[in-house]
């Protein structure tokens, strides 16, 4: 499935910033793999897959678009086996598929240059699975690889402590989770510093303050989880404006009141837990730690690992027998709305015939010249105009047509 999804992306050409990594002698050089591990480089695994990339098949798209479509891949069936730990087949298997197929993973799967979010995605799910085996600290070692990846994981050693938090009521051990948690604070000291020059676009050289990113935030994280649910709108370039304060107040209002209500099923990692951890996974990018992009889709790969799972748990609940009976009247009443649609406009199909042929006689070169010479410009266009009026008043009609399958498609 994941294959039949993103697997068009090995046909598909360099993007945007791809180009900019063959600028970068660390990448294009035989010596790069030094140059990896200067000070200004905040990436240097991901950086190091390049140059593989770049050593071994140039700068042909195909063989990068290979790396990071076997990146997915790999991440998909590691969250698979990780979760089959903890739930059933069905659970495990649905919370797989959906965090291998949605279409807001497209960015982070087809974007070479963001391939550093699936390298830390996936060192993270090998953090996971290690954790859930009780080799906490081998999952220590991967954690420090996936920061070396892309330092957006910086709240995974949280997310681990809710788990423990939730499975055990105590966090244990936590020897483990600080060293985690130090090597996240590290990073993230390291990039701040890094990223002081103005033309970095994040940190201190992002065009926006912390306050205002801040704010934004809240509507844009709306945004993300309506995606979730309602995959529709994408744009590698969400337009995304700075929000009036009431505005972005209520929005991280209305996000605190939903993790409050997913506490209610926190205990025993059930779904409550992985909303409100997808939740903490997202906050190093959406909130404080600002970027010129306001949005950016990509964000949610790593967070989906944990809101795929209450997905799947929330659906394993679900009594779809009654939930297809009680959609028997909504199909009904949604086959009358299309017939009434279609109806009304096989209606007005002869007046907007006429109309463009009026139109056609007036305004074409075949035709003015005859109509201003013989004078008919005058009835013709009285003609248009009340073709017009009985158009416009058929539409109203059929617009209360519609009102009234709506109402009831509404009601039920």
């Amino acid at each position: 499935m994941v294959l039949l999804a993103f697997g068009a992306c090995l046909t598909a050409s360099f993007h945007f910033d791809d180009y900019a990594l063959f600028n970068d002698p660390a990448v294009t050089s035989r010596e790069g793999w030094r140059l990896l591990w200067r000070w200004e480089q905040t990436r240097p695994l991901t950086y190091f897959t390049f140059w593989i990339n770049h050593a071994a098949g140039g700068a042909h798209a195909a063989g990068y678009h290979a790396v990071s479509l076997a990146l997915h891949l790999a991440a998909v069936l590691l969250l698979f086996t990780t979760l089959r730990r903890r739930f059933p087949l069905k659970v495990a298997l649905a919370a797989a598929v959906l965090f291998g197929i949605h279409p807001i993973q497209t960015e982070a799967v087809v974007y070479v240059y963001q391939r550093a979010t699936l390298l830390a995605a996936l060192l993270c799910v090998l953090t996971l699975r290690d954790w859930l085996a009780s080799r906490h600290w081998r999952a220590v070692l991967w954690f420090g690889a996936a920061l070396l990846a892309k330092q957006d994981c910086a709240a995974f050693p949280v997310f681990l402590a809710l788990l423990e938090l939730s499975e055990r009521r105590a966090v244990r051990p936590w020897r483990p989770l600080v060293a985690m948690a130090a090597m996240a604070v590290a990073a993230g000291v390291r990039v701040m510093l890094v990223l002081r020059e103005p033309a970095s676009g994040a940190g201190a050289g992002s065009e926006f303050a912390w306050w205002t990113y801040l704010a934004a935030q809240g509507p844009v994280i709306w945004r993300y989880l309506r995606l979730l649910v309602i995959p529709w709108g994408f744009s590698v370039d969400p337009e995304i404006l700075v929000p009036s304060l009431a505005t972005a107040a209520a929005a991280w209002a209305g996000i605190t009141a939903a993790a409050a209500v997913a506490l209610r099923r926190f205990w025993g990692a059930r779904e409550g837990f992985w909303l409100v951890g997808g939740l903490v996974l997202l906050l190093p990018s959406s909130s404080v730690f600002t970027a010129d992009d306001l949005a950016a889709d990509r964000r949610m790969y790593l967070p989906l690992i944990a809101l795929a799972a209450a997905a799947a748990l929330v659906a394993a609940r679900v009594r779809w027998r009654y939930l297809a009976v009680a959609a028997a009247p909504g199909i009904f009443c949604q086959r009358r709305l299309y017939e009434a649609a279609w109806w009304g406009l096989s209606e007005l199909l002869p007046l907007r015939r006429r109309l463009g042929e009026y139109a056609r006689v007036l305004l074409t070169p075949p035709f003015a010249k005859e109509v201003r010479l013989f004078g008919f410009a005058d009835f013709i266009l009285r003609r248009y105009l009340e073709q017009l009026a009985e158009l416009m008043t058929r539409l109203r009609g059929a617009r209360w047509r519609l009102v009234r399958v709506l109402l009831p498609l509404s009601l039920l």
